[in-house]
Order: C-alpha cells, then sequence, then structure tokens
C-alpha cells in the first residue's frame, strides 16, 4: 500500500514541475541574453524531462498520426530549403539550418506536451498551475504600473533586466497626452496582453471554473495595457463567452447582469477620456490609415511576398518577423505551408467556433512562428479543442468509449 501511494502521488509532484516550466516559459518570451531565449531553454530542458517520463513509465504518447503530420511538416521544410539554395539567390543557409533545428524542437515538444497531458488526464492541473502563476505577473504589472504613473522612488528596472527598457516600450502618445501602459516582465503592453488574452480564453472556454477574484485582476491588467489589439480581442473573448452561455431567461431576471451593465457604464464614465485617447482617437488613426502599427499588421505584412517566390517563399528564416502568423508562413515558406496552416484553422473553427475566432485574430496580434512563446500558444489551442471535442479525455472526466476515440 506504501509503493502505492507513492506512485500515485509522483505524477502529481511531476505534472505540477512540468506545468510550472511550461508557464515559467510562456511568461519568459521575450527574455534574452543575446541571442539565446529562456523560453527557448527551458523548452529543451522540458523535452529532456518529459522524455525521462515517457521512457519511465513506458507509456504510448499520442496517435501515430501526430508524427506522421509532424515529420511531413519538417520534410517538406527541407525540401524548401533545397528549392530555395537552387532558386533563391539571397537565401541563407545558416538563418534556415538554426530556424529549422528550433522549428523541430518546438514541434517534439508540442507533441511531447500534448501526450504526458493526456497520459496524466492533468488538463485541469495546468489551467490551475496557469491561473495562479498569472496572479505573480500581474502583481508585477502592477506595481510597475503604479511606481511610473505615481513617480514613486522605488525600483523596478530589475524586472527589465533581459528586456527592453526604453521608454517607447510602455508609453502611450496621444494628442497632448502620455500614459503609462502595463506591459509586467514583457517587452510591449501588445506581448503582455497577448498572454492575458490566450490565459483568459484558456480558463473561460475550458470545462473549468476560474477565481472570480484572479479574472477580475486578469481584467483590470488587459485595461491598463492599453492596447488596441489587445482591447479588441479581450472584448471579443467576452462576447463570445456570453454568446455561449446565453440565456434569453436571464436578460430579464438575473439581477447580476444588470449589475454589470452599471459597473461598465460608470467605468467608462470615469475614465472616458483614456477610452477617448486609446480607442476612439486609435480608430481615427487607423481607419484614416496613419498609424503605422496597424497597417503593419494588417496590411504591411503581405509586403515581403513575391510573384516569382510564392511556391516556394523566401525560405525559413529568411523573413524579418511579421506580426500576421498567415502572411508570415506565407513569405517563408511558400503557398503549400500556407495552405496547410488554413487548413488547420479551419479545423479549429470546426470542432470549436468559439475558440477558433480568438485563434485568427491573435494570430494578428503577435508575430514570430519561430519564437517558443507562438507554439506554446498553439499547444493550449490545440488542448483546448481537443478537450472540448472528446469530452474530458484530457482530464479525470473521460470515460473508456472517449479514450478509444484517440487510438
Amino acid at each position: 500500500m506504501k509503493n502505492d501511494k507513492v506512485r500515485s502521488r509522483a505524477p502529481i509532484i511531476y505534472t505540477s514541475f512540468i506545468y510550472m516550466m511550461f508557464n515559467i516559459a510562456f511568461i519568459l518570451g521575450d527574455w534574452k541574453v543575446g541571442p539565446i531565449s529562456f523560453s527557448d531553454i527551458i523548452v529543451i530542458l522540458s523535452i529532456i524531462f518529459l522524455g525521462f517520463y515517457f521512457l519511465d513509465q513506458k507509456i504510448n504518447v499520442l496517435p501515430f498520426w501526430y508524427f506522421i503530420i509532424a515529420i511531413f511538416f519538417l520534410i517538406y521544410i527541407l525540401i524548401n530549403i533545397i528549392a530555395n539554395i537552387f532558386l533563391n539567390q539571397t537565401f541563407d543557409l545558416i538563418a534556415a539550418a538554426i530556424s529549422f533545428i528550433k522549428l523541430s524542437i518546438y514541434l517534439i515538444y508540442l507533441i511531447l506536451f500534448c501526450s504526458f497531458v493526456k497520459s496524466t488526464r492533468s488538463y485541469n492541473q495546468l489551467l490551475t498551475i496557469a491561473m495562479y502563476t498569472s496572479v505573480i505577473v500581474m502583481l508585477i504589472g502592477f506595481y510597475i504600473y503604479l511606481v511610473l504613473t505615481l513617480k514613486l522612488p522605488l525600483p523596478y528596472e530589475f524586472f527589465w533586466t533581459f528586456g527592453r527598457q526604453d521608454e517607447n516600450s510602455y508609453t502611450y502618445y496621444s494628442i497632448g497626452t502620455i500614459l503609462i501602459r502595463a506591459r509586467s516582465i514583457f517587452n510591449e503592453p501588445a506581448h503582455y496582453g497577448f498572454y492575458l488574452n490566450i490565459l483568459m480564453t484558456t480558463l473561460l472556454f475550458s470545462r473549468f471554473q476560474p477565481n472570480k477574484s484572479i479574472m477580475a485582476l486578469l481584467y483590470l491588467s488587459l485595461v491598463l495595457t492599453l492596447s488596441y489589439s489587445s482591447y479588441a480581442i479581450f472584448m471579443m473573448v467576452i462576447l463570445l463567452y456570453n454568446i455561449k452561455r446565453f440565456n434569453l431567461g436571464r436578460l430579464f431576471t438575473d439581477v447580476r447582469i444588470y449589475g454589470l451593465l452599471l459597473v461598465v457604464l460608470g467605468f467608462i464614465y470615469f475614465f472616458w477620456d483614456m477610452i477617448e485617447h486609446v480607442i476612439v482617437d486609435r480608430t481615427k488613426s487607423i481607419t484614416s490609415g496613419a498609424d503605422d502599427s496597424s497597417s503593419s499588421r494588417l496590411a504591411g505584412s503581405w509586403d515581403y511576398i513575391h510573384l516569382d517566390t510564392l511556391f516556394t517563399g523566401n525560405g525559413i528564416g529568411n523573413a524579418p518577423e511579421i506580426f500576421n502568423i498567415y502572411a508570415y508562413y506565407l513569405t517563408d515558406l511558400g503557398l503549400i505551408a500556407f495552405i496547410a496552416y488554413t487548413v488547420f484553422t479551419f479545423l479549429l473553427l470546426y470542432y470549436n467556433p468559439y475558440v477558433g475566432i480568438i485563434f485568427i485574430m491573435l494570430n494578428f496580434q503577435k508575430g514570430g512562428y519561430l519564437a517558443a512563446m507562438y507554439w506554446l500558444f498553439v499547444t493550449l489551442f490545440i488542448l483546448m479543442v481537443m478537450e472540448y471535442r472528446f469530452k474530458g479525455t484530457f482530464s479525470e472526466e473521460a470515460s473508456v468509449e472517449e479514450e478509444q476515440l484517440l487510438q
């Protein structure tokens, strides 16, 4: 009995460790020492620990077709590299080789991590650790925001030792107005908003009961980013979540709905100046074409695509970091990779339309398919959709019949 208890407790400790590393890798997505990313180091270490787990437990990983897809993807990229060597005179083979190695590592991690969640049926534990880990990130964000806003003589720069420290990374300039923007330990408020929106989506659209106080902190943190793209996704998440839970009868009988409406109206009234600068003025700037940031996301991301390289692309790692991931795939890897990623998006939409819509919007917020943070985001959304599709196969609620569907 004693040995059985040890075996039953050990996975809990191990899963907590693996999930903590996952969240730390996500949070430190912007931290670098020279060209080396903290997230990449953590992902590599996680692969080693996950490998030891599967060797020790002798547990089969995800269905064979996951590996087939990954292998075909990597073979396509190798063929793409060879094609660009002969067809593209400006092709940088060293950059392509480094990018290929990174992409291979990310795919291995995605498969092993999803396999780990499935084999331990601990998806809810992953969300719990993600939720409580985010509290630390948000409290740091509040601390830095208050220090900068109130000009308090307190240290904060050490949080940004491995990232940006320039004033432009945390200030919002409008007509006659300078506002402080929350960015916590990320390089930009938009990156912080990207993290918070992914977390919010995962907590709200999974079979999970998030802590209401933590969710309130999350909403406030998103507001303080003053990030237009984060606001758009934030509002879409809330809209889709309420559509999903909509009950016409509650609209007229639930007092909480009227209370929430009063809170929203009060917020608009007291913070109208901020709303006017961040949303109203920014919207006018976007519609007039004067906003460079939004233009680069919506139209500028396609500028590196040329008809003569439409099929092969410029080669993996040979384009600058592009905000729009769809344009990034087309620019770097060509038409086939773009179509494959579009098909993947439609599969997410088919299995869970709400999550699929949010996935599409997040692909326009932060570029970089060759960064660990992007693949951690994709991993979370795959887990979320599969958990929804197979009704608990990644948590303890799964039935034998549902388990067989994935074999």
